[in-house]
């Protein structure tokens, strides 16, 4: 009986939690799919949810986020970050009536310097994309220190992914028409002391090919490497073009990563290089490297030429998936014959699935359906034992609008038998014409 003398009704039982009722390992499952808000949610509800959202809250880290890490305040969490991107930014400039023009920034350094620091508290990271927007006279030394930091990190031996994108600018006023290694004085010159040590004193006329190769980081898992910036080289590029002597550095990243296979580069402007007499052999350990990819996808500004297919089996024999496609192009065509232009394919004797630029004929004509599948059925005949798919691609303007046209061919029969080719034609969309 209660105080007023009524029976008190027996209370029903709360149902059972269904969520709660299942094992660790089906949260975390769960978990995994949830996005980033409903994370947040979750680990609200209690100490155990918190714990195990953790894992997932902080897995991927950018760069302001690093700063959370920085005096030893999230000690718990370090562990389960997999995936970091590391920005840096020294060509801002502003001005106004009042102040006089900054012609970079100088705390740009210490932020650097203080990130890559940080990046040792990660034992576990996976993926690591830096975004590198750099004046040109600072650019080889700072890619050294980023280089050096991930040969020192502990994640070296769990990274997988390494992605680097950079964007150069030319050194602004007051000092633009200098060189670049007085522009590095004087930028060296305005900067603090520790900065100083930081990027060191070598001048950019100073650096050279050895000064990265003895750099290069081993990085055991790493799996996939993925480049993208301005005026870069290709892979398939002649060693001797300017443009490879001055920025094919880049490459070196991956000298040392014996389970590379996977390489992207994504060259999105650029120009007509000049050549260099003066013969330059790629380092063996680089040779080795690219010898291992098996998948390598490449996009150009230019449009590949006959030299740079021949190149292509010498430097990649060992590529099962092939996909090249060039950039903001109206035609996407090869500009040339097409048996010529592509004969070099029939030496990759490991490709399964091949993706090129659509040939154009005489320079003006498009291959039709039949030429572009017998070309691919050929090719199988011609030796090509593994060759399943082919794509060809081009691009259509009409009114402003561009789409992508896709010739997809699956070659069925024996390579040494009778070949046939499958031919399906597609278009997608692809945006506003950006030429």
């Amino acid at each position: 009986m209660d105080q007023i003398g009524t029976q008190s009704q027996p209370q029903p039982e709360s149902p059972p939690n269904a969520l709660n009722a299942l094992p660790t390992e089906i949260h975390l499952g769960i978990l995994e799919k949830l996005p980033g808000q409903d994370l947040k949610a979750l680990a609200l509800c209690s100490k155990y949810y918190n714990d195990i959202s953790r894992r997932f809250l902080f897995r991927h880290v950018q760069n302001n986020g690093l700063k959370l890490f920085q005096g030893g305040s999230c000690e718990g969490i370090r562990h389960h970050v997999q995936s970091v991107k590391l920005v840096f930014k020294n060509n801002e400039t502003h001005s106004s009536q009042y102040e006089p023009q900054e012609d970079f920034d100088r705390t740009a350094y210490s932020k650097l310097r203080v990130n890559l620091a940080t990046l040792k508290l990660f034992p576990c990271v996976r993926s690591l994309h830096v975004f590198l927007k750099s004046i040109r006279s600072v650019e080889k030394a700072i890619y050294l220190t980023i280089l050096k930091a991930i040969g020192n990190s502990e994640f070296r031996n769990t990274l997988e992914d390494l992605r680097f994108e950079i964007e150069r600018d030319n050194d602004a006023t007051p000092t633009q028409q200098l060189s670049q290694d007085q522009r590095y004085k004087y930028i060296y010159s305005n900067i603090a002391t520790v900065d100083q040590e930081f990027i060191g004193n070598t001048l950019p006329s100073e650096y050279k090919l050895e000064t990265f190769t003895n750099a290069t980081p081993n990085l055991p898992a790493l799996k996939r490497f993925r480049l993208c910036g301005f005026d870069f080289p290709s892979p398939i590029d002649d060693p001797r073009s300017n443009n490879f002597r001055k920025h094919g550095f880049y490459y070196h990243s991956i000298a040392l990563a014996p389970r590379l296979r996977d390489l992207h580069v994504d060259i999105p402007w650029g120009f007509e290089d000049i050549f260099n007499k003066e013969s330059l052999d790629l380092h063996p350990d680089l040779v080795s490297a690219f010898s291992r990819i098996q998948s390598l996808t490449l996009r150009l500004i230019q449009i590949p030429g006959r030299s740079n297919i021949q190149r292509l089996p010498e430097i990649f024999p060992n590529l099962e998936n092939l996909d090249i496609r060039p950039h903001f192009n109206s035609t996407l065509g090869v500009r040339s014959d097409t048996s010529s232009s592509y004969d070099a394919i029939t030496n990759l004797k490991s490709v399964r699935a091949i993706t090129l630029p659509w040939p154009i004929l005489k320079m003006t004509n498009r291959a039709d359906g039949g030429i572009l599948t017998e070309l691919a059925c050929s090719w199988k005949r011609g030796g090509l034992h593994r060759l399943e798919t082919v794509v060809f691609v081009d691009r259509l303007y009409v009114l402003g609008q561009c789409a992508d046209v896709k010739a997809s061919i699956r070659l069925e029969g024996p390579a040494g038998g009778t070949v046939t080719g499958i031919l399906q034609i597609s278009d997608e969309p692809s945006g506003p014409d950006m030429s």
